[in-house]
């Protein structure tokens, strides 16, 4: 209920994200659903990686430590993007 109230939820383009990542979380439960789902250790596989690498990403883009040192955070977000590109591309 927040997410729909909040201030950046008040322009269309908010809108047709929320929209489009919707559709793109509802295809994939199609795609699980259609070729077998928890029967399926393949798509159970995928599953589960899928989830992994999205809650990386949101350790990495949405977790930043308090410092005021502003050259070990360039260095630390450069690891942890380039480790997320590894992770991402290991795939």
């Amino acid at each position: 209920m927040f997410m729909m109230n909040s201030k950046r939820m008040r322009k269309a383009e908010s809108w047709v994200w929320f929209v489009g990542l919707l559709d793109v979380g509802l295809l994939i439960s199609f795609v699980f659903y259609t070729f077998g789902g928890r029967a399926n250790p393949v798509m159970v596989i995928l599953y589960f990686i899928f989830f992994m690498v999205h809650g990386y990403r949101d350790i990495i883009f949405f977790y930043q430590p308090s410092t005021d040192d502003r050259e070990s955070l360039n260095v630390l977000g450069r690891a942890c993007c380039g480790s997320y590109r590894l992770l991402c591309s290991s795939f």
